[in-house]
């Protein structure tokens, strides 16, 4: 009984927060942590309080019931097509960038902790660079949006971040079982050494992504013949806690088997199968579970951090948080040249962005708590870790929002806000329009009724079409925004079908490699533009 009271207690904090910070204009997460540090801080001296601290954030409960949830939301609604066209960005920071990041973090801690006199195997270095290295930037994707960011950035931020979740809790796998032969001598365990290491990887990683996709199509498979939004519902609901248990049974990556789950489920599915009164009842679903999630998280990271014990170690803190950032840095300016002139190139603009905000959370949290107590660093591992989550949280959570002003990222226009209504009423009224059609076609709607409804949205439409061009006219940045995307999407269909003649035989290599070139010279000026 004392978690169920615990749970409801913190989610009635949740709900005050919420509302607090629409008068305080504090980042919902940033406001969560502070809140929990402050409760952590009374706790002695506050009768009844104790009753909150009944759960805490083990791994059990943020691997099999929080993060499942978190990841499949997001992965859900991110589009293929966009992964597709920044897959090479993506991989880029969420596979090398976060092992060059986890090598230099243990390089840099090591050696920063020696100067104190704190001696750290590099093994134990190594496996605090692991479950440090994953991103979750949560609050600075919702800042994002608020500030109208282009598209192309929230999508290579969140992709990183949704990837990199499963790369670092492999790695920490990894450099874990080969602790364990340190910690155990090698009696009775299997023995470890380079082969293992790739084993284990490949297994983690493949039969993780071939669980989530099994799912995920095979619930796409079922909506697309159903029409009961309750039993669609449910099958989400089963497909995003499945395949993590399911994946995690089988001792292969369950992380990534919830977002390979997502994406396929909600890019076929999600836009094929379901209806429209379905999508957004499954779309409600995962945002009230997302924002119950997120809540518990942060509120959880702010209890479990013990401000007296992490205070005693700030200077061993702040060097791993300073190696941290370093690393990253590293990863993002050292690999992003490779991707050269093609068309996702990362622009130079973006980059303190997406080093600054990469915050890190709950995940490393729950990774260092995994750590048997029987392991001799456990307690430095453990408050290197709170105190680095706690100031990426803090500091850079609270700062992203003036570097976003400096770097010039965020869209601020006075038009902005009616454009974007605008664009909304549009795509509603054309969608509507479909569904229309569609019921029309199959019988579902009489003529009259058609006919009226049919009037009503075109009309809807056109008014949206008016108001739009009125702010284009206007406008001249937003003319140029609307006309470099209509470029953009010209070029990529453009280059998409250079593709299909290539592989069709209808045009020569030679001749296609050249277009290619072109249609990409043309991609990375207007990239260099955002």
């Amino acid at each position: 009984m004392a978690a169920e009271i615990s749970v409801i207690g913190l989610l009635m904090i949740a709900v005050i927060v919420a509302i607090a910070v629409r008068l305080v204009r504090v980042p919902y997460t940033v406001a969560l942590v502070l809140t929990g540090l402050a409760l952590g801080a009374v706790r002695p001296v506050v009768p009844g309080i104790e009753a909150l601290f009944a759960v805490h954030l083990s791994p059990e409960v943020l691997f099999a019931i929080l993060l499942p949830g978190l990841l499949y939301e997001a992965a859900f609604h991110i589009s293929l097509r966009d992964l597709r066209r920044n897959w090479r960005v993506i991989l880029l920071l969420a596979a090398p960038g976060v092992a060059l990041a986890s090598a230099v973090t243990a390089g840099l801690s090591w050696a920063g902790l020696a100067v104190f006199g704190v001696s750290l195997p590099l093994l134990a270095a190594l496996l605090f660079g692991a479950l440090i290295s994953a991103t979750d930037p949560i609050s600075v994707l919702a800042l994002l949006k608020e500030l109208g960011v282009s598209r192309r950035l929230r999508v290579v931020m969140e992709g990183e971040s949704l990837v990199n979740d499963g790369v670092a809790v492999v790695m920490f796998a990894a450099i874990a079982g080969l602790l364990a032969i340190g910690m155990h001598g090698g009696d009775g365990h299997e023995s470890v050494d380079a082969a293992w290491v790739v084993r284990l990887l490949l297994w983690e990683v493949g039969a993780g992504l071939a669980i989530g996709v099994a799912l995920g199509a095979a619930q796409s498979f079922v909506t697309s013949r159903l029409d009961e939004h309750l039993i669609e519902i449910a099958m989400t609901t089963v497909v995003a806690f499945g395949s993590y248990l399911l994946a995690d049974g089988l001792h292969a990556s369950g992380v990534l088997a919830v977002v390979a789950a997502g994406v396929t489920s909600g890019n076929y599915g999600g836009r094929h199968g379901m209806s429209p009164t379905t999508r957004v009842a499954v779309t409600s679903l995962w945002e009230y579970v997302t924002f119950v999630a997120n809540s518990l998280v942060f509120l959880l990271i702010g209890l479990e951090v013990d401000l007296v014990r992490v205070g005693g170690r700030v200077h061993l803190v702040l060097v791993a948080w300073l190696a941290v950032l370093a690393a990253r840095a590293v990863a993002i300016w050292g690999l992003t040249p490779l991707l050269g002139r093609s068309r996702e190139k990362v622009s130079a603009r973006w980059k303190p962005l997406l080093w600054w905000g990469g915050l890190h959370g709950a995940l490393s949290m729950a990774l260092a708590l995994s750590l048997p107590r029987t392991f001799e660093h456990r307690d430095l591992i453990l408050d290197l870790t709170f105190g680095t989550v706690l100031l990426s949280i803090l500091v850079q959570g609270l700062t992203v929002k003036p570097l976003l002003r400096r770097l010039g990222l965020g869209r601020s226009a006075p038009g902005l806000r009616e454009y974007e209504l605008q664009y909304g009423r549009r795509q509603a009224a054309t969608a509507g329009l479909r569904e229309l059609n569609r019921q029309h076609e199959i019988g579902r709607v009489e003529t009259r009724l058609f006919e009226r409804l049919e009037r009503e949205l075109q009309g809807r439409v056109e008014a949206a079409d008016r108001a739009l061009c009125e702010i284009r006219r206007t406008s001249e940045e937003r003319l140029e925004e609307d006309a470099a995307r209509i470029r953009r999407d010209v070029l990529l269909a453009g280059r998409d079908a250079l593709g299909n003649a290539l592989s069709s035989g209808n045009l020569s290599a030679e001749a296609g490699e050249a277009l290619v070139r072109e249609v990409d010279a043309e991609l990375d000026d207007l990239e260099g533009t955002e």
